[in-house]
């Protein structure tokens, strides 16, 4: 029993990981602007097929055709801002002033993207990113490990450090954090809020590609497959508090164990409903999550 805790427990912090960096791009934009961006599962397919073009067409080695892809991925997010997002955070101090136009906006959005790849990037059916450090489980101790899961993790959290980092220790990284507490007083302060907003959308088209290019060894590659991963991405920003950075990725990994216990002691076909289930435990009794505070 142990070593199946111990076997559910890695499998749930592979997938936690991904969650996590679709939960951080979340929030980065909801602490920063004040929004929700309900295109961000569509961002990590955009980048899977970034990936793809870069490693297949492009024959860039994977060392190279990752940084390559993340650079595309950063370019594309600040021309999401701005198309999509500066208009409506003008002048916007609180997410509820620009609640249901963006909402609507950002799920166009990605609808759009969607029926986008759909028409203009078939890709033959089964197609995956390519496995570089193989899916054949090697033994650890009790448990077996697949590489290509341990390089999930792994970058993941390389990812999710070297974001902390930036944000704790760099210029800019303060002016997002002060951006984040009061976007006008950051203004008169003399933060430049506008240029730090297109950063932060193109930050969370960073980390929402490489949610895309970590997924995409272990399922297809297919215009519609960011939707359940941008969901429970979603869900664990919910789960941890929403705009919170560390409560983004401590729900993110909560998310990815809870899967993979509900699968194994209850039912693989009920994952994703007791997923959904937590999600509307929180927003109906714990709406501001685990490290978020709550407003009164």
């Amino acid at each position: 029993m142990v070593a199946k805790i111990l076997q559910l427990t890695f499998g749930g912090l592979t997938m936690g990981s991904i969650y996590a960096l679709i939960a951080l791009a979340f929030s980065l934009l909801f602490s920063g602007l004040g929004i929700i961006n309900f295109a961000t599962g569509e961002f990590a397919m955009v980048g899977a097929y970034f990936g793809l073009i870069a490693l297949k067409t492009l024959g860039l080695p994977y060392p190279i055709a990752v940084p390559i892809t993340l650079a595309a991925m950063f370019g594309f997010g600040i021309l999401f801002g701005l198309v999509l997002v500066r208009p409506f955070v003008k002048g916007v101090a609180l997410m509820e002033k620009a609640l249901n136009p963006i909402l609507m906006a950002t799920a166009a959005a990605g609808i759009l993207l969607t029926q986008s790849a759909n028409i203009l990037a078939r890709l033959p059916e089964g197609e995956r990113f390519p496995s570089v450090f193989g899916k054949e489980a090697i033994p650890l101790g009790p448990i077996q490990v697949i590489p290509q899961n341990l390089w999930t993790i792994a970058l993941s959290v390389v990812l999710m450090v070297a974001f902390f980092l930036f944000l704790q220790k760099t210029k800019m990284g303060a002016g997002m954090r002060a951006i984040a507490q009061d976007r006008d007083t950051s203004a008169l302060m003399g933060v430049q809020v506008e240029r730090l907003d297109l950063w932060m959308c193109g930050l969370s088209g960073v980390l929402g590609g490489a949610a895309g290019i970590l997924i995409s060894p272990l399922f297809t590659v297919s215009p519609a497959m960011g939707g359940i991963p941008g969901l429970k991405g979603f869900a664990a920003a919910i789960v941890g508090g929403f705009g919170n950075i560390p409560g983004a990725i401590v729900g993110g990994f909560i998310l990815g164990a809870l899967e993979g216990y509900s699968a194994a002691f209850i039912s693989e076909g009920y994952k994703d409903a007791i997923v959904l289930l937590l999600l509307i435990f929180f927003l109906a009794f714990r709406s501001h999550g685990i490290f978020g505070q709550q407003k009164h």
